[in-house]
């Protein structure tokens, strides 16, 4: 009970945008943390998942990467609970500014959780950022569809209306890129016209210049066989 609860109310606090909210669900988050961590036993790995979520909560971000390392090296891959802790150090590394760590381990949640057919959405919305942080707009335009697709399966209206803002973000971002590659085809087109008009006047003006110089010297080889004669 006070587990779901916690985590339930760290998510919201987590995803939430609003300021006063976030503040309300972050005191809620802590209340149950005090009762969980009265109860759980220190040696359990669900003690140490939410001492790590604790400093995450707390913003002491490398505290939290370290006890996420300690976690990461003896669970096995085949656990049930392995995507949620790579998921959760990409975003440790994402806040240290350690982008392709970060990466590297939404991308490894991804595959994880479509072998599994997990529908969650969270590492491909988070990758989906990243690339336009790169400017990479159509990967990160098919990203964040991706990541919407799934959440109108698994019917979820807290992330339906999470993900409704940033995928009218990258989508207005993947269109304007559009319309720019679409106008730099087009200066590309003009440009090859004017080119190529420049080449066949150019070329028309080599040909004339060169039938000049032919009747030219066909002139004076005229006039020098008349001489001799």
């Amino acid at each position: 009970y006070y587990r779901i609860h916690y985590n339930m109310y760290w998510t919201i606090s987590y995803r939430n945008t609003l300021k006063s909210e976030k503040q309300n669900y972050s005191d809620l988050t802590r209340l149950y943390y005090d009762s969980l961590v009265q109860v759980l036993p220190k040696s359990s790995l669900r003690y140490e998942d939410l001492i790590e979520m604790e400093y995450f909560r707390r913003g002491e971000i490398q505290k939290s990467l370290s006890m996420n390392t300690k976690r990461f090296e003896k669970t096995n891959t085949t656990a049930k609970h392995y995507p949620l802790i790579t998921y959760c150090r990409a975003v440790n590394y994402l806040l240290l500014d350690d982008y392709e760590q970060a990466k590297k381990f939404f991308v490894l949640t991804a595959i994880m959780q479509i072998k599994r057919s997990t529908k969650d959405n969270a590492s491909l919305y988070e990758i989906a950022t990243l690339l336009c942080d790169e400017n990479k707009y159509k990967q990160a335009n098919r990203y964040i569809n991706a990541a919407m697709e799934d959440a109108r399966n698994y019917n979820s209206r807290f992330r339906m209306a999470f993900l409704s803002n940033a995928s009218l973000k990258v989508h207005e971002a993947y269109q304007k890129e559009v319309k720019n590659q679409k106008d730099n085809l087009h200066i590309y087109g003009v440009t090859l016209t004017i080119l190529l008009i420049i080449i066949t006047i150019t070329a028309g003006l080599i040909s004339w210049q060169y039938f000049r110089l032919s009747k030219i010297r066909l002139q004076f080889k005229k006039a020098n066989t008349h001489l001799v004669e």
